[in-house]
């Protein structure tokens, strides 16, 4: 009972100050003096308007702190979006920039070839340990037929091992099955490269007597039908010569990083026998 009787009292009294409140606001007491209900009214009012006004003020800052924490936040994602795009956008520019110097060294690689050439683009690698070919996006339909050399711009990649209507099966030179006939540019010693590992070729059937030495270029010589003369291949790494055996052990490292291949060059050489070569009487040719 007098809990209620207390509420309801202070139900009155809090609406009495809020009557007085709105009377005392509805004087213009600017241009008139406040009589003496007006100034206790006033008195009582105050700190309740002060602290209300307060509450507002503590209200609307954290609400604009709020509003602000939230359009920085939305603003920080938009940021964050625009950077990854942008960081993309660079990586793109980038390939392009450097495939645009790869095909530039490939087009005057090509215009110094004095054979026909088909540029084509590796579509994928089979870097097994048993076969290391890749894939080209060119085949019979482009002009590309079986034993075509194939190169970068700086070196020897290997040769055409099988072709379809739109693509073709590269041997790389570091093959097992590999084989190309070189010579040493400096001592002009003869040999032949074959594949060893992923990055490794030898040499072969090379005298312990020849003259080889590290740091030798290698070039092919022109002589096994298939590669023309004087594309280079690699560097001599490593010589071992064992009195026992007959031929020395020489190791080469390809000029080219074979697993990273992405353009090169199918040269349209193949040797062949001329068909209107005729033997006379005396067993000699004729044309």
């Amino acid at each position: 009972m007098w809990d209620k009787l207390r509420r309801i009292k202070g139900a009155i009294f809090i609406f009495f100050l809020i009557v007085f409140a709105l009377y005392i606001f509805s004087l213009n007491y600017k241009k008139h003096d406040l009589d003496p209900i007006q100034r206790v009214v006033l008195t009582l009012v105050s700190p309740v308007l002060s602290a209300w006004s307060y509450m507002v003020e503590n209200l609307k800052g954290t609400l604009d702190h709020y509003v602000f924490l939230t359009s920085v936040q939305e603003e920080n994602q938009f940021l964050k979006k625009q950077i990854s795009e942008l960081e993309q956008e660079l990586v793109r520019y980038k390939e392009a920039y450097l495939e645009n110097q790869r095909l530039r060294r490939l087009l005057e690689f090509k215009t110094r070839l004095s054979y026909d050439s088909v540029a084509a683009m590796v579509i994928l690698h089979d870097l097994s340990g048993w076969f290391q070919t890749v894939l080209l996006n060119k085949g019979y339909k482009d002009g590309v037929t079986e034993d075509m050399p194939v190169v970068s711009y700086n070196a020897v990649v290997g040769r055409v091992l099988q072709v379809g209507p739109h693509y073709s099966r590269v041997m790389l030179i570091t093959d097992p099955a590999s084989a190309v006939d070189v010579i040493v540019q400096r001592s002009r010693v003869r040999g032949i490269l074959v594949g060893r590992d992923l990055n490794t070729c030898k040499i072969k059937y090379v005298k312990n007597d020849m003259d080889v030495r590290p740091g030798d270029l290698v070039i092919t010589s022109g002589k096994d039908g298939v590669f023309p003369r004087g594309l280079r291949v690699g560097v001599v790494k490593a010589t071992y010569r064992d009195p026992i055996k007959l031929f020395q052990k020489i190791d080469v490292e390809p000029l080219l990083n074979l697993k990273d291949l992405e353009e090169v060059l199918v040269i349209k050489f193949k040797l062949r026998v001329k068909h209107s070569m005729k033997t006379d009487i005396n067993g000699g040719f004729k044309k």
